[in-house]
């Protein structure tokens, strides 16, 4: 008998020290907090170290929506499109240039992403919901035509006006104009040149070009939150961690 109390309370004593605090949910409903800006603006380091903060003492969730999960069909689309231009290679077939029109497959794989960014959306969606925190890396927005945004509607025109790329196109923009906002946007903007020095292994035009669109953005218009990403990481963290803290 005595044995079998010790065992008792070794087993009690075992699952006290082994418990870990369940973390805290928001009762009044949690939220999708998304970081957008383009290329050199910390973005990646922005978000790690929110979540990082966040997951101490809330349920947190991270997701990118540049690279969002991907769904069993577009894993089977992205073989074929492998195996599609693995094969023109084999053959010698002229491959599709930069800028050029997507052919059947790629088109199929531009919807697929769609696909995937919308039902990522859609879940983080159910998450908040449950009171639990979203941190995201990036979100479609439609003020924005160089990132995260439809592509196929580009390349229509008299000179391509491929029934099948115009029924892909539409599906695609009807995944983008299905995405809800988040429910706080933060902005992270930073000079063009300064990104251009923070990131030498893109080119820099290609850099420059996407910061001109973001500059140009209404973001106070859109109540978005904009944080002067070009001053010292500290700070930034430090303006980042006072706004998401005002916000849950």
């Amino acid at each position: 008998m005595r044995l079998k109390f010790w065992r008792h309370g070794l087993l009690i004593a075992g699952r006290l020290i082994s418990y870990t605090p369940r973390r805290k949910q928001l009762a009044t409903g949690g939220a999708v907090i998304a970081l957008v800006g383009a290329d050199g603006a910390g973005k990646s380091t922005a978000v790690a170290a929110l979540y990082t903060w966040l997951s101490k003492n809330f349920a947190v969730h991270h997701v990118h929506l540049g690279k969002p999960p991907q769904s069993k069909i577009t894993i089977v689309i992205r073989g074929l499109t492998l195996g599609w231009s693995a094969a023109n290679i084999i053959l010698g077939r002229r491959q599709r240039g930069e800028g050029q029109p997507p052919s059947g497959y790629h088109a199929w794989g531009l919807v697929a992403l769609a696909r995937d960014r919308y039902l990522a959306i859609r879940q983080l969606r159910r998450i908040a919901t449950n009171g639990e925190l979203v941190v995201c890396d990036r979100w479609p927005l439609p003020q924005l035509s160089l990132m995260d945004t439809p592509r196929i509607h580009r390349h229509l025109g008299p000179d391509n006006d491929s029934r099948l790329l115009r029924v892909l196109s539409a599906l695609e923009l009807r995944y983008y104009r299905a995405m809800t906002p988040p429910d706080a946007l933060i902005v992270l903007l930073v000079d063009a040149e300064v990104a251009v020095a923070r990131k030498p292994e893109e080119p820099a035009d290609f850099v420059r070009g996407r910061w001109i669109e973001m500059w140009q953005v209404d973001w106070d218009g859109m109540g978005a939150h904009v944080i002067d990403a070009g001053r010292s990481r500290e700070e930034v963290l430090h303006h980042l961690k006072s706004l998401v803290w005002s916000k849950v």
